[in-house]
């Protein structure tokens, strides 16, 4: 009743349309769709983790570092040497709120790589207004697999997060005066030295920010060394806590991987074995290099979990590619996805380690397909329909994953309307589930299996 009369006396006076005193209605317009991504991917946090990695590794081995209070390296548990910066604030998350508040903070990670794409395209590319980063956003957010880790306890979301914080601020030190260079230069070490100390694969970006800094920074080449020695360093240092913890319990700071070149042990060899199988093994010859790119963005073939990040991506690097031909402005940035995928080639060829640098991918392709279309309205419509038809589709692609994911066994949606206990659902659903419950409730804490 009172919504009718409500409805009864707008019309009377003639319809009026609220007054946006915030942000612009063609801006709410526009970020709608993102919101609605976004809302998808929370419903997710709902869900009881099922993510094998998550149990594992990211919860799992925090979870038994929080039990025994102390950060104990198990040989025979290859993860257990790993860095864990991001994994012991999943298992403080963990023990606070079960499995519920890692997948929440994961999920605002992914809504948050938003901020640093327009803030990154407005410091970078600021002729392209809000237009370049909301179809970056839309690129990114809406590829199928990323969008689906998002909705699990991984480390890959919060990681892309920092890596495009990192390249906001080696934005800042390429053009900051002297006085101001080094505070940019030592934030930029700070975030990857979290990265480096939360997974091996999380020295890519550092390195490579490195050799941009080194290649692109107008400077006189004396200082150029010395400014990217103390920032490759610093990055190391921050980081270094667990590349000592390794050297002292296997002699080989990175154990298990490049056990090759610290000698070898029968655990680095197991270990090494069961890593192999998540990762492709492309030579590093140009053949070898152009399948594995093939592969990369078009086949998805033996990359590991989350390789599908759908072909706009095939588009969008292709035409990074031609802009960095191009334009000079987008060549330190090409280089620097260059550079680190050269080091993923080198030595870890699994889609899911080069998410880090698909949001740089994504502005630069879009910056082009916006510069060809520069005074020609026609193009611009076509970058639209092209940049949205391909994120719609996207978006059906990540629907379904999610659903033959989450609904194995059991509906997911049965679970969050309490029709179904967690405890049901994870039964149905992880096969070992049952022999993990019989052994918490019979086998001592020191028993290991």
């Amino acid at each position: 009743a009172v919504a009718a009369l409500g409805l009864g006396r707008w019309v009377r006076v003639g319809k009026p349309m609220p007054h946006f005193s915030g942000p612009k209605k063609d801006m709410v317009w526009r970020m709608t769709p993102l919101l609605f991504i976004s809302g998808s991917i929370l419903c997710g946090v709902t869900i009881p983790e099922v993510f094998y990695d998550a149990l594992y590794y990211h919860l799992g081995l925090s979870h038994q570092y929080f039990l025994r209070g102390e950060l104990v390296a198990m040989p025979g548990v290859l993860h257990s040497a790993f860095p864990a910066y991001l994994g012991l604030f999943f298992g403080a998350l963990y023990e606070i709120g079960g499995t519920t508040l890692p997948k929440l903070f994961v999920g605002l990670c992914y809504i948050a790589l938003v901020i640093p794409l327009f803030t990154f395209a407005r410091q970078e590319f600021p002729d392209y207004g809000k237009t370049l980063p909301l179809l970056a956003s839309f690129a990114l957010l809406s590829a199928p697999a990323f969008a689906l880790m998002a909705t699990m306890t991984a480390l890959a979301i919060p990681l892309t997060l920092l890596a495009l914080l990192y390249v906001q601020a080696l934005s800042q030190a390429l053009r900051a005066s002297p006085e101001a260079l080094n505070r940019w230069l030592f934030l930029a070490a700070t975030i990857g030295g979290l990265m480096a100390g939360t997974k091996y694969t999380g020295l890519y970006l550092p390195v490579a920010g490195t050799l941009t800094f080194f290649l692109w920074r107008k400077d006189i080449f004396k200082t150029r060394v010395v400014l990217t020695v103390q920032h490759l360093l610093l990055v190391l240092l921050i980081a270094s806590p667990w590349y000592v913890r390794n050297w002292i319990n296997f002699k080989n700071p990175f154990h298990p991987a490049l056990s090759h070149w610290f000698g070898e042990n029968p655990a680095a060899l197991q270990a090494t074995a069961n890593l192999a199988k998540d990762i492709a093994h492309h030579e590093f010859t140009p053949e070898g290099l152009l399948s594995l790119l093939q592969n990369l963005f078009w086949t998805y073939e033996g990359l590991g979990s989350g390789a599908e990040i759908g072909h706009l991506f095939a588009l969008l690097a292709l035409l990074a590619l031609f802009g960095a031909l191009r334009n000079a402005q987008l060549r330190p940035w090409f280089g620097l996805c260059g550079f680190y995928l050269l080091l993923w080639a080198c030595f870890a060829q699994n889609t899911r380690f080069i998410y880090p640098i698909l949001g740089v991918l994504a502005l630069l392709g879009v910056r082009e397909l916006l510069s060809l279309g520069a005074n020609r309205q026609p193009i611009q419509i076509a970058a639209f329909i092209i940049v949205g038809g391909f994120s719609l589709y996207n978006y059906t692609n990540f629907l379904g994953f999610a659903n033959a994911y989450y609904n194995r066994n059991v509906s997911a949606m049965d679970t969050v309307l309490g029709q179904v206990s967690s405890d049901e659902y994870l039964r149905k659903n992880l096969r070992y589930y049952e022999g993990a419950q019989w052994a918490k409730e019979n086998l001592s804490p020191d028993a290991q299996l």
